[in-house]
């Protein structure tokens, strides 16, 4: 079943709307599982642990699109919500970005971004492009 957005299918995750239809891409990140899962179309393509915002600054839960993507000396940015610096300065993204903490992805620990460990960053970032959509939620409270 579709509505033009995207299709409602079962995964190990449970009952979702994909965010992509053909073979367009998609991310999902699942907060209770703390995984990002990679469509393309109606079907998973890629699965991968992350880390999320610790709870005095969680990760946003929503639809969300890619808004920035952008390699800094080396490294992978993927902006995908513009929120108010925490310094109190102007406005920054929340994104997808790597880590190099060797502690497990499972927790919560990120200021609100996405955390992955940066091989898994620099595959999903050769499907990524801005206008990607992104939903992020929390399977619990569903």
């Amino acid at each position: 079943m579709g509505d033009g957005f995207g299709i409602y299918q079962k995964s190990e995750v449970g009952y979702f709307k994909s965010p992509a239809v053909g073979n367009s891409f998609g991310i999902i990140v699942n907060v209770d599982k703390k995984v990002l899962l990679l469509y393309k179309g109606s079907r998973l393509f890629r699965r991968y642990p992350v880390a999320l915002g610790a709870s005095e600054t969680p990760t946003p839960e929503g639809s969300f699109v890619i808004l920035e993507k952008k390699l800094d000396a080396g490294e992978y940015f993927l902006g995908f919500a513009k929120r108010w610096n925490p310094s109190g300065i102007g406005i920054d993204y929340c994104g997808i970005h790597g880590t190099s903490d060797p502690a497990p992805l499972n927790f919560q620990y990120s200021k609100g971004c996405v955390l992955m460990r940066y091989p898994d960053l620099a595959e999903l970032a050769l499907f990524v492009a801005e206008g990607m959509p992104v939903i992020i939620r929390d399977r619990k409270a569903q």
